[in-house]
């Protein structure tokens, strides 16, 4: 295809394009923003001489594997592993894509966890919520924490992970905890 009929019929397929992707993504503007860079890719490509032979076909693959991409990225975490990164990383803050993790099977903001996160390490023992803070909050190395502690740093290694696996169960507890007694006010109030 030449590129006059291909830049005729780029605002149609774009708009074709955001049209499939409603329905891939979380809001109008992700699905109109991924569009627009999947035709922007098409052109790229078309400028290094790299045109694909069904360019239409390709810009529609690119744009759900963006789609893909984009879902990978902002679908819910479990509270497990590295989450804590998210949690304490400051720069997320007032982020679009603000991340949910997933807690009891219900999606739960990332604001909603970080009130719930000083009341869930508080019921953590003082080694654990030490080193969690070091190592998450403070950005300490667990070579530094094991130093400190007079262990190794595989110790702590092992010590951090379960020490996140009792963090995430304090949390769950909270979770429900507050839930429960939220169900119960609007009950009072129903009565």
């Amino acid at each position: 295809m030449d590129d006059q009929r291909i830049a005729d019929a780029l605002p149609s397929w774009t708009e074709e394009v955001r049209r499939y992707l409603g329905s891939r993504t979380r809001t109008r503007r992700d699905a109109s923003d991924l569009a627009q860079e999947a035709a922007a890719r098409l052109l790229r490509e078309r400028a290094r001489g790299r045109a694909p032979v069904e360019p239409r076909a390709w810009l529609f693959r690119v744009a759900r594997n963006l789609a893909v991409d984009q879902g990978r990225r902002v679908s819910p975490r479990p509270i497990d592993g590295e989450w804590l990164h998210v949690l304490a990383d400051a720069r997320d803050e007032g982020a679009d894509d603000e991340p949910e993790f997933l807690l009891d099977g219900q999606l739960v903001s990332r604001d909603r966890l970080l009130h719930l996160l000083p009341r869930a390490l508080a019921d953590l023992s003082e080694r654990d919520r030490d080193w969690l803070l070091s190592y998450y909050r403070d950005g300490r190395s667990m070579a530094d924490i094991a130093a400190d502690a007079g262990l190794t740093p595989n110790a702590v290694k092992s010590g951090l992970h379960r020490a996140r696996r009792r963090l995430a169960v304090a949390l769950t507890v909270r979770f429900l905890r507050e839930r429960a007694l939220r169900r119960m006010r609007r009950a009072r109030m129903v009565r």
